[in-house]
């Protein structure tokens, strides 16, 4: 049985290993993704100051004692020009391979929208890779939808 809980201290290493697989995984889809040699450790420092920060939600799903996933998701705020400013955004969701497709995702995703309502939030938003089919298939599944494109220029 797998558990979701509120993500600890102890809990970072491994969700750093998880990261590590996260970005190796989209070097695949796009170099972009390549992470930097301190990424690993920026990403941790991040996290470890935002653990008890009631504007972030970080989860894990252990089984076995063992940390096989994580979610980060955030309230921010949209310029003031737009009306519907507040959001959650969801920064990661990620599942060790082997443990993917089989409903983790979907829980993890369900507990960030469950927060984001208790925290007065109505909307959620995130990116996903462009060519990251199987991500997109699994929020499209979930009931996201795009409303922006992002595009870039490399030179």
């Amino acid at each position: 049985m797998v558990e979701i809980r509120k993500a600890t201290e102890k809990d970072l290493l491994d969700i750093i290993v998880l990261w590590k697989d996260f970005m190796d995984y989209h070097i695949h889809i796009d170099p972009f993704w390549t992470r930097s040699e301190m990424g690993h450790k920026i990403v941790q420092d991040f996290l470890k100051t935002h653990l008890n920060n009631n504007n972030f939600h970080i989860l894990v799903s252990i089984y076995n004692n063992r940390v096989i996933g994580y979610q980060v998701s955030q309230i921010l705020e949209h310029p003031p020009v737009l009306k519907k400013r507040r959001y959650c955004l969801i920064n990661d969701i990620a599942i060790a391979e082997g443990f993917r497709g089989k409903g983790i995702g979907t829980k993890m995703f369900n507990k960030a929208r469950n927060w984001a309502i208790r925290k007065g939030v109505d909307r959620i938003e995130l990116q996903v890779a462009s060519g990251n089919n199987n991500a997109i298939r699994f929020y499209e599944k979930l009931g996201m939808k795009p409303y922006t494109h992002h595009m870039y220029l490399d030179f």
